[in-house]
């Protein structure tokens, strides 16, 4: 039977977590949320988890499978039928969203293609959130510098924070998610009033999608000193006061 599908149609699947039992709740819901809140995919494929970037387009609740958008670049397409077995990551609301599946059929739409998944046995959502993060007003911009341990040197603009890490969209510099997911490196926040924050962190997530679209790095913060996580959660406090301002 033919896959079908049509991109940009209404989410028909509307059902809520109680329609749903056991451990299927948790993943169709935290699926959903991905879906909903239209972040990108880093698809890792075969064994040498090759990254191409993707988005979910639906999420089937009763034939527990969700839709994959085309890889980007477009390398993926033929690397995915020949290797179906995925790792998926993403950032979904500020916290990293990951599992494992299988593409389970191709299809394709006006010349593009899209992936038929199974739902994941289990969907992992790290850092379930402690801390309350920060989002920056669309007005002010906050420079990100993070230097790696081979001199290499990001920079960036924050787009979130809180306690224990933040979110930065990198303006410059070469960053690869294959091989730079779980570095260690020195992160400079540069501040209003020529203040700055200095600390260690890990790279968790990246979104790297092809140019010119414009990469994203997740971090947390590497053991800050009490001094620095003072001044982190001062600073979450300041940019509070500034949402208000422009609410």
């Amino acid at each position: 039977m033919a896959l079908e599908f049509l991109r940009g149609r209404t989410a028909r699947d509307q059902a809520s977590a109680a329609d749903i039992n056991g451990d299927d709740a948790e993943v169709y819901v935290l699926l959903k949320r991905a879906y909903a809140t239209h972040c990108l995919l880093t698809v890792y494929v075969g064994p040498e988890k090759t990254p191409f970037t993707s988005a979910i387009l639906e999420v089937v609740r009763d034939q527990r499978y969700l839709v994959l958008d085309e890889l980007t670049p477009a390398a993926g397409h033929a690397r995915i039928q020949a290797e179906p077995r995925i790792e998926v990551r993403a950032i979904v609301e500020g916290i990293e969203l990951r599992f494992e599946s299988r593409v389970e059929q191709v299809g394709e739409q006006d010349g593009l293609p899209f992936y038929k998944v199974s739902f994941p046995a289990e969907v992992t959502y790290a850092q379930r959130r402690r801390q309350h993060r920060v989002a920056v007003p669309l007005s002010q911009g906050f420079e990100v510098n993070v230097v790696f341990s081979d001199e290499r040197e990001l920079r960036g603009e924050l787009r979130d924070l809180s306690a224990g890490g933040l979110c930065a969209r990198v303006r410059s510099g070469d960053i690869d998610a294959k091989t730079d997911r779980g570095a260690l490196a020195m992160c400079r926040l540069v501040l209003p009033d020529d203040r700055s924050i200095v600390t260690d962190i890990e790279i968790l997530h990246i979104d790297a999608p092809p140019r010119p679209r414009v990469p994203r790095i997740g971090v947390q913060f590497v053991d800050p000193s009490p001094t620095v996580a003072r001044r982190i959660a001062q600073f979450c406090a300041e940019l509070e006061r500034m949402q208000r301002k422009v609410r």
